[in-house]
């Protein structure tokens, strides 16, 4: 499935299912990679299902996690999280994802050219644990 900016408006916001995710940054930074399965809603029962067009993933990142480092979760040292850890996106989660409109960056800030086809989302990401 190609949705590269270029070719998918990016503007325009569509309906995706978080399939998986992967964490991408050393445990315990809350980062992921998602694999994301455009869908639709079926308005006569409100279900949620694939489109029937195809069953590829397309990655996604939620862009609450894009800062986060092994030390610094959403503007914070990882020590003001003290007992709690963040989670990834359920799988099964609805999302309204948009194509970026330019390539990712590798940490140094150089444009990666192996991730040319991603899609951005917003979901905030759940706590578990108890606070210490």
């Amino acid at each position: 499935m190609s949705i590269r900016s270029s070719t998918y408006f990016s503007s325009t916001a569509s309906l995706f299912e978080v399939v998986d995710a992967v964490r991408i940054i050393t445990d315990p930074g809350p980062k992921w990679r998602y694999d994301l399965r455009p869908v639709e809603i079926e308005y006569a029962t409100g279900d949620v299902k694939p489109k029937a067009t195809t069953d590829d993933t397309v990655y996604g990142y939620n862009v609450y996690e894009l800062d986060n480092t092994t030390t610094t979760w959403f503007g914070l040292a990882d020590s003001e999280y003290a007992g709690l850890e963040f989670n990834a996106v359920p799988t099964g989660t609805v999302v309204l994802a948009v194509a970026s409109p330019g390539p990712m960056v590798t940490s140094a800030g150089a444009p990666d050219i192996t991730i040319d086809e991603y899609l951005l989302f917003q979901y905030p990401n759940q706590l578990s644990g108890t606070c210490a």
